[in-house]
């Protein structure tokens, strides 16, 4: 599944300088967080790449990948976040159990473990681009 979330930020800074604090902030999220060039070359842009963002310390049932790019707007930039998430095999063998142990009942249980779990991804991504436009702010 996949959504997308935006935020307008005014500042001064070049986008190197917003790229690395993105980068920054997002690593304290994510399993690894790279900045990448775009593909196809020819388009002159860099996005930063993060993949399995952390929502709790131990974990989580989804796997996602977000592409985080950078576009030039009047005042500053405006920070576009391409987020994809699916499951894991773990939440895959949950929902198998659930229904098998509580029938039709049970796929109820996993369904709210994955809704809560994209609203707490949803939550975790504007976190970040709130403290972006707070350090950049300063």
């Amino acid at each position: 599944m996949r959504f997308e979330l935006n935020k307008r930020i005014a500042t001064k800074k070049t986008e190197d300088e917003m790229l690395a604090i993105l980068q920054e902030h997002f690593a304290t999220l994510a399993e690894s967080c790279d900045v990448e060039e775009a593909d196809p070359p020819e388009i002159p842009n860099k996005y930063v790449y993060v993949t399995n963002v952390r929502i709790w310390d131990w974990g989580t049932l989804l796997k996602t990948t977000v592409d985080i790019e950078l576009k030039p707007v009047s005042d500053g930039w405006l920070v576009k976040a391409d987020v994809s998430y699916t499951t894991t095999w773990q939440f895959c063998v949950l929902a198998i159990l659930c229904l098998l142990g509580l029938h039709w009942l049970g796929i109820v249980i996993p369904m709210v473990i994955f809704f809560v779990q994209k609203k707490m991804l949803e939550m975790a991504i504007t976190k970040c681009f709130n403290l972006v436009q707070t350090e950049v702010l300063e």
